[in-house]
């Protein structure tokens, strides 16, 4: 049986009416860190692809079933049949990110690079110059930089972290081999 539809519940003044079902006896989760949320929801928003009013529903639902995610899942579901049903687990992290930031939108972090400092940079490019051939796995293991990192310092410089391998070499004796090829097919 699905949840009662809580229409009424949407004014401030009135209450939902109670579902015709148990509640879950489990005691809610903990709440995650702020970046721990970001990045679930991002991840969540992107697999999902929820839109905003899809958000936007979701946290009135919520609201009208007292936070509850299972019993707002029972409603959302019913209010919304033409639309797809997220998880419960969604549910939990449109509240928690409504309730911590009090906005549905994606905050993107701004936070530096502290891997890719002046000090690293001159690390890097001073490995390269004293020897042009080494590799970026070596670089990173002498200065204990990760491979990404130092391979984002290569590329932002302009240097091209590979070698070059050279497997055909041209003889004296090739010529007078490619002059008869060439006389064959004429």
């Amino acid at each position: 049986m699905l949840a009662p539809n809580c229409d009424a519940a949407d004014s401030p003044s009135a209450k939902p009416a109670a579902p015709n079902f148990p509640a879950p006896n489990r005691p809610r989760q903990t709440v995650l860190s702020e970046e721990q949320l970001q990045h679930m929801y991002h991840n969540i928003c992107v697999s999902m692809s929820l839109t905003q009013e899809e958000m936007v529903d979701m946290v009135f639902v919520l609201g009208a079933c007292h936070r509850n995610p299972l019993y707002a899942l029972r409603v959302y579901a019913q209010r919304y049949s033409d639309r797809r049903h997220p998880r419960k687990y969604y549910f939990q992290l449109v509240l928690d990110r409504f309730v911590n930031t009090g906005s549905i939108e994606h905050i993107k972090q701004n936070r530096p690079n502290t891997i890719v400092t002046e000090e690293n940079k001159f690390l890097v490019l001073g490995c390269i110059q004293e020897n042009p051939e080494t590799s970026v796995r070596q670089i990173s293991h002498t200065t204990g930089i990760s491979a990404t990192s130092v391979h984002r310092i290569i590329t932002k410089h302009k240097y091209h972290p590979y070698h070059i391998q050279l497997h055909q070499e041209l003889l004296d004796v090739d010529f007078p081999r490619r002059e008869a090829f060439l006389s064959v097919g004429t």
